[in-house]
């Protein structure tokens, strides 16, 4: 998911005025121009946009990073994040076979329709990024 919140950032920080320093500008809300970029400069980029695009350009923005925080960091923190620390918190050296196969029960469902929910948001959010990028 990384590479979609990388790729929302250098779109936005792109599209500035060729007058700016693109990575005085990065620098500027926290980021790193050659760093890895985190989820939580996905609002940084927005708020860039959303000063820096008009018109459709501007909506694409927002519902990118709409798209992106809500649909797929959402539910990775209250969902996918705390289903995988209930698991690491298991002894599975000292469960039988049977009491393995009722935590994978417990746990394998969820976790994978959530994940193919956030999948699903990932790809959308792709997608109005892509637009973004060609002005589909």
């Amino acid at each position: 998911m990384g590479q979609i919140t990388s790729l929302f950032v250098r779109k936005v920080v792109e599209e500035v005025e060729d007058s700016l320093d693109k990575e005085a500008l990065l620098r500027s809300v926290g980021i790193e121009p050659d760093s890895p970029v985190d989820p939580s400069q996905m609002v940084a980029a927005a708020v860039l946009g959303t000063a820096w695009f008009n018109g459709v350009d501007r909506w694409l923005v927002l519902a990118a990073a709409a798209t992106y925080l809500i649909g797929v960091q959402l539910p990775k923190i209250a969902i996918n994040v705390p289903l995988n620390n209930q698991l690491q918190r298991q002894d599975v050296d000292a469960m039988t076979e049977l009491s393995l196969r009722e935590v994978r029960t417990e746990f394998e469902p969820r976790w994978i329709r959530w994940n193919a929910i956030r999948t699903i948001f990932a790809i959308l959010t792709s997608a109005l990024l892509i637009g973004l990028e060609f002005k589909i």
